[in-house]
């Protein structure tokens, strides 16, 4: 038995030059793991916005289809507002909005936010999230029942 113990202790002993080859290896395999996936990610064409009032998909009123699906602008930003006057347009015959106006900020880089003097709504917490980059993460305004999100044909995950 006391064999079996001293022959285990020293299977363990410290052998520097072989385990700080072995840390700065993992290391460094760690650094390059994290480091393509912050910087290497897929572009992906097919990434729009939707924005949902109510169960109800919206559109861009300058979209001549009348399509849901929301492109980004290919440079700077481009708004999307909705106001409560346009209803008509926007939903089916018959349903009003709750809200006076809404606008949603549409970026570039595949990004979208809704800025806090964009929207009226007495805790903003919708506005406080920031801008939102990755796909299929809401942003959501309870008090005027709205919901927007980036949504992408492939892969959902971060699509700059």
């Amino acid at each position: 038995m006391k064999n079996e113990l001293e022959n285990s202790n020293s299977s363990l002993k410290f052998k520097p030059l072989k385990d700080i080859l072995a840390i700065v290896t993992g290391l460094l395999v760690i650094t390059l793991i994290v480091i393509s996936s912050i910087f290497i990610k897929p572009k992906n064409k097919n990434v729009y916005v939707e924005i949902i009032y109510d169960n109800i998909a919206l559109f861009d009123k300058n979209d001549e289809e009348k399509n849901s699906h929301i492109s980004f602008p290919s440079n700077g930003e481009k708004k999307i507002t909705f106001y409560k006057e346009d209803s008509s347009i926007y939903l089916k015959e018959g349903d009003t909005f709750i809200f006076d106006k809404i606008s949603f900020t549409l970026y570039a880089d595949h990004s979208i936010q809704l800025l806090y003097e964009d929207i009226n709504c007495p805790d903003h917490i919708c506005s406080k999230i920031g801008r939102v980059y990755n796909t299929y993460t809401p942003i959501v305004c309870l008090p005027n029942k709205l919901q927007a999100m980036i949504k992408a044909e492939g892969f959902p995950e971060s699509v700059n």
